[in-house]
């Protein structure tokens, strides 16, 4: 039976659900950056080297090269 009172055990229950809730949001913010980075990386090569490399990628192989990547999965 609980008297109301938030134990030191729920608080760093809390704090600590909190904490990994950022920490994923920046591995997020991470992910997106490097993804980003990459293909700006590979959208300022020469087209010949685009297309030697298979640049751009169709939209389909791109979701399910994301699906594959995913942690979720």
């Amino acid at each position: 039976m609980s008297d109301g009172r938030v134990t030191l055990w729920d608080e760093q229950e809390t704090t600590m659900s909190i904490m990994s809730t950022i920490g994923r949001y920046g591995a997020a913010i991470q992910k997106a950056r490097r993804a980003s980075k990459s293909e700006r990386m590979l959208n300022g090569l020469p087209p010949e080297i685009q297309r030697d490399i298979g640049w751009p990628v169709s939209e389909r192989r791109n979701q399910m090269i994301s699906f594959l990547m995913s942690p979720d999965r």
